[in-house]
């Protein structure tokens, strides 16, 4: 599906359901969910949209389909060689403000959905990750307010700002790929060291 649709629809989607996230929050905080632990449970769901999903509720019976299928494409996206994942944002061709507000409200989902489970501990990660989970708590709180304004009215800064975006959003992009590596690592050691039999004490 293309970008533009694809975010509008999971946006009216979570509208419909009367969630309190929006569009980049919800696939922040999922993206990171994945990278920690795989495609959220159906409790993990209910937690996350700020809502209770009942079994009998066709709107939510409905909702259930097209959510599991933007969780699978994400976890597809990541796992992808190719490297196509991208934080899913407002179109290029929305105001440059609206796009940095969609990123640091990306950011602050993803950082809610890895530092959100009471078992993780930061201190796991290798250096490089904790730095880029600071980064991407500082991004979460950039305000619009933040971009230059072109008061020659040549665009020129319009440019240098747009151009600085595209920057940021290919650094947390790279950045969250790196992270979940990291993760995925920690979790193939967790696993060995679960099989390893244990070695016999000596008398």
């Amino acid at each position: 599906m293309e970008e533009g649709r694809r975010y509008a629809a999971l946006g009216e989607l979570l509208q419909r359901l009367g969630s309190p996230l929006h569009t980049e929050e919800f696939h922040g905080c999922v993206t990171a969910i994945i990278c920690r632990s795989g495609i959220p449970s159906l409790a993990q769901w209910q937690s996350l949209l700020g809502i209770t999903i009942e079994p009998g509720n066709l709107l939510h019976s409905e909702a259930i389909p097209p959510l599991l299928l933007e969780m699978r494409t994400i976890d597809s996206d990541l796992a992808d060689p190719l490297l196509v994942f991208t934080p899913l944002l407002p179109a290029d061709d929305q105001p440059l403000w609206l796009r940095m507000q969609g990123l640091a409200l990306w950011c602050q989902g993803f950082t809610l959905g890895l530092c959100g489970d009471a078992a993780f501990r930061l201190d796991s990660l290798t250096a490089a990750s904790r730095e880029m989970v600071n980064d991407l708590l500082d991004i979460s709180r950039l305000e619009a307010t933040t971009l230059t304004t072109d008061e020659d009215g040549d665009g020129e800064r319009d440019e240098e700002d747009e151009q600085a975006l595209q920057e940021i959003i290919e650094y947390v992009r790279i950045g969250v790929l790196s992270l979940r590596d990291d993760l995925l690592e920690l979790d193939g050691q967790a696993a060995k060291a679960l099989i390893m039999p244990t070695s016999p004490t000596l008398h």
